[in-house]
This record gives C-alpha cells, structure tokens and sequence, in this order.
C-alpha cells in the first residue's frame, strides 16, 4: 500500500535494482564549482555539468550569533550580534575502484601546496563552489540545498584497503575542507547574500 506521495516498498526496490541509483542510505551528493578541470573531478567548463559526489556522511555547516553586552543603568542588556560560521567541512565521499576521486582531491591539495614548490602554491581565497544537497527518498530530486563559498581542501585521509570474505563495505575516503561562509539555497539559484 503506498502513502500520500505515492512511494512504497516496490517502487524502492526497483530504484535499488537499476543501475544508475545509489544506495538508499546514500542521500547526500556535492558538487563542486570552479575546480581546474584537469584535475578530473569537477568540469568547470560547463556549471550544468559538473560531478556529483555520493556522499556517505556529512553534516549541514553551522552557524552561530555572538552575543553583544550593552551596560545600562548597572546591568547588562545582552543583543544578538554578528553572524559567525564554523569554517570547516568534514565529509566521507564514496570512492570508485579505479581511485580516480582520490587522486583528483589529492591533485587540488598539490595546487595549494606542492612539495614541488618548496610548499608554495596557490594560496589565494579560492574562488571554488560547493553545493551540498540532501536527497529525496529515490535519490533521484535534491530538497534541500546548502552552498558552501570559498572552499579548499585541508586534509585527505588515508585509505584502509583489507580483504573481506564475500566482499566488504563500499570505500570511502574522509576529506576535510575549509570554507569561507555558508547559505540555504533551495531554489538552486546561486543567490549569495553576501554577493561576495
């Protein structure tokens, strides 16, 4: 019997059996905007075709108000003040076999620095792009829309390779990324608040 959207237990089965879908505890993808495409994991060429990145985990940025103190008369009054964000992005994007997603984040991380360079490298305020969007239950729409502006990459993780009897857990690889500030952005229009 489906419910009030018309989604039932057949209609999940059958996007787990084709071969296009992910899987169903996979409900978060990124995509990233301005990369080099060389790199091979973004096509900055075309915004409309840039790389999706099924991720495992991840958490919706923060942000929080700092409080203002105004003395009066021997009291306090405490105001909300400015708006301050976490500034750092923890995620655990699913690998595929041929590693290609690893050495691509690996390559943006030489960009900023390179061992080639005596540890220089581009150290400007990227003008990278990152949309975190929350899937619906057939993993096929994005709701929910979260944009993250100025990122670069801060940490690769190291990848655990073991063999498992019958197979093992999808690869992940846990990344760290810095970002300058975040927004909503639902209606998938790129509107900063900032215009930054």
């Amino acid at each position: 019997m489906a419910n009030t959207t018309g989604f039932n237990l057949k209609n999940f089965y059958n996007i787990l059996m084709n071969d296009k879908s992910v899987l169903y505890q996979y409900q978060f993808v990124a995509e990233f905007h301005g990369l080099d495409p060389d790199w091979g994991i973004s096509d900055s060429s075309d915004a409309a075709g840039n790389i999706s990145y099924y991720i495992q985990s991840a958490s919706i940025p923060g942000v929080t108000l700092t409080t203002f103190n105004t003395p009066y008369l021997g009291t306090e009054f405490r105001t909300p003040g400015v708006k301050t964000f976490q500034h750092s992005w923890a995620v655990n994007v699913l690998l595929v076999q041929n590693f290609k997603i690893y050495d691509g984040f690996r390559r943006w991380q030489e960009h900023i620095s390179s061992l080639q360079l005596d540890g220089g490298g581009d150290r400007a305020i990227p003008n990278v792009t990152a949309r975190m969007s929350i899937l619906d239950p057939t993993s096929q729409n994005k709701i929910k829309s979260f944009i993250l502006e100025g990122v670069w990459i801060q940490n690769v993780a190291q990848i655990s390779l073991q063999y498992e009897q019958g197979g093992g857990n999808p690869m992940n690889i846990g990344m760290s990324l810095r970002y300058q500030y975040v927004y909503k952005d639902d209606n998938f229009d790129y509107n900063d608040p900032l215009k930054a």
